[in-house]
């Protein structure tokens, strides 16, 4: 049962930032923990949307969760930022403070959504994670923070 929620969860955040991506015109999108992939496309200079899922953790117990997910955008070719900044409008839109996003298994199904859906996450946070990241790395990176329920 948690597998598969989890499942769900990383899937449903994997469709948002593909939307996020798809909405500022940037092609290219890597779930961090994909080894293969991320690794190849954090050694280009090509303009990416990234995420990773950092925590899931019982809050207090199950079917309750907090969850923190990162996503970034590199700013290799961005001087003007303004990648940077329909990046962070996009993202502060979708993932606004109060505002909650219905989980489905997006893995194998495409919009529509899915019909069952498995529960919903409540954002709590989102902020623009500290500017020494893109000096070092080349990516700027948002941390996002939601209370989650499993429903089904």
């Amino acid at each position: 049962m948690y597998q598969d929620f989890m499942l769900a969860l990383k899937s449903t955040l994997d469709k948002a930032g593909r939307d996020i991506a798809t909405k500022i015109g940037i092609k290219t999108f890597v779930d961090l923990d994909d080894t293969v992939n991320a690794a190849e496309a954090l050694q280009s200079n090509k303009p990416m949307v990234m995420w990773r899922l950092l925590t899931l953790d019982d809050a207090p117990r199950d079917p309750l969760y907090q969850a923190q997910f990162v996503m970034g955008v590199s700013t290799f070719q961005d001087a003007s930022n303004y990648t940077l900044l329909g990046f962070t409008g996009a993202v502060k839109e979708t993932f606004q403070v109060g505002d909650a996003l219905d989980i489905y298994d997006w893995s194998k199904a495409a919009a529509p959504a899915p019909a069952d859906k498995r529960g919903y996450m409540l954002f709590t946070a989102n902020g623009i994670d500290p500017q020494a990241q893109e000096a070092e790395t080349g990516y700027r990176l948002m941390s996002i923070e939601a209370r989650v329920a499993r429903t089904a």
